[in-house]
């Protein structure tokens, strides 16, 4: 069982299936994004779906001043993507720390 586990019983990584169900939703985001890779060295930085996932959620908790340098890249599909990784919407403006 993986440290942590009986301290975070909802956490679906600490679950037995929580691999595959990780697996699915990578692949699903994969699919959403019209993306073949994860992450694969012979595919372009702007179309691995890791560095993609990277740049939405960058995007979603930062101050949003810079568009990501990724396709698909306009407010609506970022919103959708970074719903669809962290299962809520976008902060209102990002996460600004005053």
């Amino acid at each position: 069982m993986p440290i942590g586990a009986e301290r975070n019983p909802d956490d679906d990584r600490m679950r037995p299936e929580g691999e595959a169900f990780l697996t699915r939703r990578r692949d699903r985001f994969l699919v959403s994004r019209g993306l073949r890779s994860w992450n694969a060295s012979d595919e372009p930085w702007e179309h691995r779906g890791y560095e993609q996932a990277a740049e939405v959620l960058a995007w979603g908790l930062g101050e949003r001043i810079i568009t990501p340098s990724i396709p698909d890249n306009d407010f609506e599909q970022l919103c959708d993507a970074f719903e669809f990784l962290t299962g809520v919407a976008p902060p209102p403006g990002g996460w600004i720390v005053s």
